[in-house]
């Protein structure tokens, strides 16, 4: 999938949930690319607010841009919930995978989300404090190398990313993640 395609989703996707009202912020690898530690990513991932009439209008907007596999059940895991859904191939090779992450409420990823230039727009998208706890949420080897490469890019805000990591229950992940 080329890049500028997977963009130019984000872009669409940005403009069509900002028009119906869903609060929303950008996460996963193309966040990071934003807080500048580049890497290769084939999916979206974007927080929405996770009440149920949000919820609703963010599967209805994404519909309406043809996105597939909108009405999927919300799929919880231990620590975060997500529905996942399919640009459809004919936008390029291979389908894109939507994720819209629900972040729980001891996480104010939406109230901290900041906007960034992501070419003529500007899209909402989650802190760099607020990315590292997404990724100690799933904690993959991947999330590990990337908590670790915004650790070295930036000087992050500790205090705050303890207190929220005690509430999450993975403070003990993220002081092993930024050793």
């Amino acid at each position: 999938m080329a890049e500028p395609e997977l963009l130019r989703w984000v872009a669409r996707l940005a403009a069509t949930l900002e028009r119906a009202e869903v609060r929303h912020a950008l996460a996963g690898g193309l966040a990071l690319a934003l807080h500048g530690q580049p890497r290769a990513t084939v999916d979206i991932d974007l927080v929405v607010a996770p009440d149920p009439t949000s919820i609703e209008r963010a599967r209805t907007a994404c519909a309406s841009l043809g996105i597939l596999q909108t009405r999927r059940a919300i799929v919880a895991f231990k620590r975060l919930s997500m529905v996942r859904m399919l640009v459809p191939p004919s936008a390029g090779p291979e389908p894109i995978a939507v994720d819209l992450l629900l972040a729980p409420a001891a996480l104010p990823v939406l109230e901290r989300a900041r906007r960034h230039a992501l070419g003529k727009q500007r899209i909402a998208v989650v802190s760099p404090e607020d990315l590292v706890l997404l990724k100690l949420l799933r904690a993959s080897d991947q999330d590990v190398v990337d908590i670790r490469a915004v650790a070295a890019e930036r000087a992050l805000d500790r205090a705050y990313l303890e207190q929220r990591a005690r509430a999450l229950g993975v403070l003990t992940r993220l002081r092993r993640a930024l050793r």
